[in-house]
């Protein structure tokens, strides 16, 4: 029967189907097509920008149906067709497609002479699904002049291999006589493959060369399975996001038997049965209720499957499934071979839904086009994963394909399209009836269009590497990611804090009574000091291993150990009887917390870019001050506790925060999430891991999708080595943010472990609780001092030596008041002003150290980095705690002048971190901070994350008028957020 000659479709409002007709030259097509209003102009009459879309296997330009309305609506002419052997396309003379028309470049001709008979010279942007990706791949390819942007559907493209030697096309002909279901070419490259599926149990087969062998036509043609209506619904119900996948979607890494057993069968199929024998099987285990409601699947009802099933009964699969042969044997496809090698040189995305396995179904096809391997790296645009859909995301989500395309078809200028003027030839768009079409009050000019070379320079950014979802999206997305991952951090860096810190704030507890922990245990001030020291020398000799160790093992399973074994000998504290035993439990506490601070630091990276970092640090950090202050307030209450049971106070405390954090320690396990993978990527547990709990993802569903693509953009895992190692200890980089962190760190803890005794000193008539109550306010000031600052210092991120320098010069300013103050209650306002500083240069110097060698060095980099600064810069830990105050004699002898050197040596050690601070600057500003070469040859692109493109677009203030107002422009800031507007 003639097609044209059949009645149209029942298709949605605004979409036309017709027959154009390219004879002699070539078939009579069969279109849909949907075009927005004209816009005629005197001087400008230009067609509307075609967007031409290639449908896949077993399908038909009917696919379409619900995505070319929404392009015509954006003011693009969109055109579907029926491929060569699909539908109602046909040979104008014979009615027939012959076997030896199924042929690459047939197809690409196709597509040709249809564009040119409908008046046009260039594809805005061609779009193909499945088999029709490959079709508009292999046109791209060779046509790069006509193609203006290119988006692939459930199919990836690795591109055009070169021909094995001796391997004639000659040879592989005449193997595949011998061997009809697997050519000669197939099996030199696969054999061991498809010899190994066989041996499975049960033994599987791979559809592309069943689906080219004769048995396969004349089995799907006249079927000894389920009938076709059923079959067509049970096909497209199995391979659509509806349906319960058993393995999740995820990447394969090898092209062997066992890694292609994990495909569906509709991919590696039983041996011994026929397609529709596999679909009906897989059918039948199907719950009851999901096959009794398929009727209702919005986007197949009974209606649409009618047209499949008609269509296919009146042309049977044997023309579609002659591409097959295409596929697999090399005597057609050997029409590509002098294309081998080149790469698509246009815009190109790829698209799929998140429950879709064609995306992963040729091991590597992803990755091709991401690492520059089939797509020029410049050119390429991402990949997105649309949730809730599967392989047939242009019919399952309209909607988002419809976004896709013309997010891409936005990035191409019309100029580079060179969309033809009006013409009157036969098929033309001019020819066309308006009253078939919908009628918008909408032009041709409509369309968002974009200059072509300024997204070019934005790739260089990374700005268009990945789907570039709007501020609020992404924002909302890192507030819920916020909620999951800071509230534990929080209470495990509060206890942690207060089981390493509360030795201070026991030297003055229920000293009155002789209660203290000095009286107690017989200690002399040195002992002390030695003991307080220990903690830092131990932990700046396992601290970079503990963080190295974290990179490699589950980092979640680590930090839950950390706050464990902590807690344990937090615990043991309770029991300490002589100098020598505390001694060896701070040795061993500062072994087991090792790696905790710098390795809060690496977790954030898994989930956070550099420049959202230092807000987070400073979220979690406030715990360190909101212990410090609880500690204090609470010891009033632990001293009212002494001699209960026979325990002094101080025992008390140490405890009940040792058994709170043990508790704690194992409500990590659920409560911390694991390093985030891939959308669809499946985790897998290691054997003796598989007895933990299972803790939920960070994020899932469309968040884990816009938190993937905006963090691939600088996060790039990769494991490390000892060269890796030695190459962070070799930045010079590293060495001024380690005097940074050496400074402030010993200042911070000289003020944490010594500040009760200052207290004691300045007011000396205050008892032993008041000294604890007062002991409390420096770290509320710190707290404050993080809330505001921290935000700022991400905010200008350039800014972040400004931002450390101020907050060290006003714990200067505090220093010296403390020291030379003659009222007590002065000096006690010096000890406030040094809260302050101190609250947010931690927080800044952790951040700019991620920042710095995530960009550098990568993982590792992090790793290593904020581990080595952590640890070498708590030698200022051990100067404070062991040389200083109480572990200096001289200076510790009461009277007016106690601790004055003391005090002054810390003002010496943060000059040093100051300067250290802007000799970072300055280095940073003369030599930058480029990748690394390996960091570099593993990474295409620059990364930059979204926080940081948004200053992207900024002037680079690099003169000294320009740092002067950014640095009045921070200040304005920080007067208003200090002084709100009322």
């Amino acid at each position: 029967m003639d097609p044209t000659t059949l009645p149209p479709w029942r298709l949605p409002d605004g979409v036309a189907s017709r027959f154009v007709d390219t004879s002699p030259a070539g078939l009579k097509f069969h279109i849909l097509e949907s075009l927005p209003a004209p816009n005629f102009e005197a001087a400008d009459r230009r067609l509307p920008p075609l967007i031409l879309l290639l449908h896949g296997f077993p399908n038909l330009s009917y696919d379409w149906r619900f995505v070319l309305p929404k392009l015509a609506d954006a003011g693009y002419y969109a055109v579907a067709f029926d491929l060569r052997g699909f539908g109602r396309t046909h040979d104008a003379d014979s009615g027939r497609i012959s076997h030896e028309a199924i042929r690459p470049l047939a197809a690409i001709r196709d597509v040709v002479t249809l564009v040119h008979a409908l008046g046009y010279t260039k594809i805005h942007t061609l779009v193909g699904h499945d088999l029709g990706a490959y079709m508009a791949s292999i046109t791209a390819l060779m046509r790069q002049d006509m193609v203006g942007s290119l988006l692939l559907m459930a199919h990836t493209w690795k591109g055009i291999a070169a021909t094995p030697f001796g391997n004639s096309p000659a040879e592989a002909l005449a193997a595949a006589v011998e061997s009809p279901k697997v050519p000669r070419w197939e099996q030199n490259k696969d054999a061991d493959v498809h010899t190994s599926l066989a041996r499975l149990d049960p033994p599987r087969k791979h559809y592309k060369w069943y689906n080219a062998s004769a048995a396969a036509s004349d089995e799907w043609t006249y079927p000894t399975g389920q009938p076709l209506r059923d079959f067509l619904r049970g096909y497209f119900h199995l391979k659509s996001g509806a349906h319960v996948q058993k393995i999740p979607p995820r990447p394969m890494a090898s092209w062997t038997a066992t890694e292609l057993a994990v495909l569906p069968h509709y991919y590696v199929m039983r041996a011994h049965q026929t397609m529709r024998e596999n679909i009906a099987l897989d059918m039948s285990e199907e719950p009851q209720e999901t096959a009794a409601k398929l009727h209702l699947t919005p986007w197949l009802t009974d209606a649409d499957v009618d047209v499949y099933e008609q269509e296919y009964t009146r042309t049977t699969f044997r023309g579609p499934l002659l591409w097959y042969r295409v596929l697999t044997d090399p005597e057609p496809s050997g029409d590509l071979s002098c294309l081998s090698g080149m790469k698509l040189k246009m815009p190109t995305k790829y698209v799929s839904g998140l429950g879709d396995w064609g995306t992963y179904q040729v091991p590597g096809g992803l990755e091709a086009m991401q690492q520059g391997v089939s797509v020029e790296p410049e050119c390429w645009r991402g990949a997105t994963l649309v949730p809730g859909a599967g392989h047939w995301v242009n019919m399952e989500k309209p909607d988002e394909s419809a976004a896709e395309i013309l997010k891409l078809a936005s990035t191409v200028s019309l100029a580079s399209a060179a969309m033809a003027t009006w013409q009157t030839a036969t098929g033309s768009v001019a020819d066309m009836e308006p009253s078939a079409l919908r009628v918008k009050a909408a032009d041709a000019g409509s369309v968002a269009v974009g200059d072509f070379s300024q997204a070019g320079s934005r790739q260089d950014q990374g700005e268009l590497q990945q789907y570039d979802y709007d501020v609020e999206t992404v924002e909302r997305v890192y507030r819920k990611l916020d909620w999951r991952i800071i509230p534990p951090f929080w209470c495990l860096y509060f206890l942690c804090s207060a089981i390493r810190s509360n030795i201070g704030i026991a030297q003055t507890m229920n000293v009155s009574d002789r209660h203290d922990l000095m009286s107690v245990l017989h200690m002399t001030p040195k002992d002390t000091s030695t003991a307080l020291a220990l903690f830092y020398v131990s932990y700046v000799i396992f601290d970079l291993p503990s963080n190295l160790v974290m990179s490699r093992l589950n980092p979640r399973v680590w930090m839950a150990r950390i706050v464990f074994a902590t807690s344990l000998v937090g615990t043991c504290f309770a029991a300490v009887q002589s100098a020598w035993s505390l001694k060896l439990l701070r040795f061993l506490l500062g072994m087991v917390i090792a790696g905790m601070w710098p390795g809060m630091a690496y977790y954030l990276t898994l989930f956070y870019p550099p420049s959202r970092t230092g807000k987070r640090i400073g979220m979690y950090f406030t715990a360190s001050q909101v212990s410090a202050a609880v500690v204090g307030l609470v010891s009033a209450g632990f001293q009212l506790m002494d001699g209960l049971g026979g325990l002094a106070g101080f025992r008390w405390m140490f405890l009940v925060y040792g058994l709170v954090g043990i508790v704690l320690s194992f409500a990590l396990l659920w409560w911390l999430p694991d390093r985030p993978l891939a959308p669809g990527q499946v985790r897998h547990r290691s054997k003796w891991l598989s007895w933990l709990p299972h803790s939920p993802e960070a994020l899932t569903g469309d968040d884990a999708i816009v938190h993937y693509q905006d963090l691939r953009r600088v996060y790039h895992p990769r494991p490390w080595t000892i060269r890796d190692l030695v190459e962070v200890l070799l930045d010079w980089r590293l060495w001024p943010l380690t005097l940074m962190y050496f400074g402030v760190v010993g200042v911070g803890i000289g003020t944490q472990l010594y500040g009760s005794v200052i207290i004691a000193a300045i007011q000396p008539t205050a008892s032993a609780i008041t000294v604890s109550l007062l002991f409390a306010p420096i770290w509320i000031i710190d707290l404050i001092a993080i809330i505001i600052v921290t935000p700022l210092s991400d905010r200008f991120h350039r800014l972040r030596a400004f931002f450390f320098s101020a907050a060290a010069c006003i714990q200067i300013a505090g220093l010296l008041v403390t020291t030379f103050a003659i009222d007590g209650w002065a000096r006690y306002s010096g000890l406030l002003m040094v809260g302050f500083g101190l609250g947010p240069t931690v927080p800044i110097c952790m951040a700019w150290t991620s920042e710095t060698f995530q960009r550098r060095h990568g993982e590792v980099g992090v790793a290593a980095a904020t581990a080595l600064v952590s640890g070498l810069g708590n030698l200022g830990s051990i100067t404070t705690t062991y040389a200083l105050y109480a572990g200096w004699p001289k200076d510790a002898m009461k009277g007016p002048h106690q601790f004055r050197k003391s005090n002054l040596v810390m003002v010496g050690i943060l000059g040093l971190s100051i300067a250290s601070a802007l000799v970072m600057a300055v280095l940073l500003r003369m030599f930058g901070n480029p990748p690394s070469t390996k960091l570099d040859n593993d990474v295409l692109n620059e990364p930059e994350d979204g926080a940081a493109r948004r200053e992207a677009h900024q002037p680079s203030n690099l003169t000294l008028r320009g740092i002067m107002s950014d640095l009045f422009t921070v200040s304005l800031i920080s007067k208003r957020a200090t002084h709100p507007s009322p």
